[in-house]
């Protein structure tokens, strides 16, 4: 799911593969083979708009919203997803002044949104000084990365 049609266009092509575009009634669906993404509103999505899911991949998501979002964005997930799917999550945090988004994600904030539905191990977390253009320009000098297995509670 993305809102932008750059960006499902972006993901297809960094895989050298052309998928098939139809215009659905809420969304535009990119599909290659058993890869699909939705592009439109994430809060439009209701469970009757998905197949069954069994991971999610949120690399952007949840850092494009600003705070007030958050608890909304995870709720509804929930609610269209259930809570037995497997969600890796990247975050970012950084102690500069800059402009988002991206927005910084603290590791107390994805215990607060998450885990009450889920289980959540940190996988890594790395802090680096070698920053993106595209991030330099809003502020970034350092950041730390952090990516996140959220899983069904045990």
């Amino acid at each position: 799911m993305d809102l932008s049609s750059i960006a499902c266009n972006d993901f297809f092509a960094e895989l050298n593969i052309t998928p098939h575009v139809t215009k659905q009634l809420k969304f535009i669906k990119y599909k290659y083979n058993n890869i699909e993404l939705l592009c439109g509103d994430l809060f439009n999505l209701t469970s009757l708009d998905l197949p069954t899911i069994h991971a999610v991949y949120d690399c952007k998501a949840l850092i494009a919203l600003p705070s007030e979002l958050r608890k909304k964005y995870v709720g509804h997930l929930v609610a269209c997803l259930g809570t037995k799917i497997k969600i890796l999550l990247l975050t970012r945090e950084t102690s500069c002044q800059i402009k988002p988004p991206p927005f910084p994600v603290s590791k107390t904030e994805v215990n607060l949104l998450y885990g009450s539905y889920f289980d959540i191990q940190l996988l890594k977390c790395l802090f680096t000084t070698d920053i993106p253009e595209r991030l330099i320009k809003k502020g970034y000098t350092e950041m730390t990365e952090s990516v996140y297995l959220i899983s069904e509670k045990a």
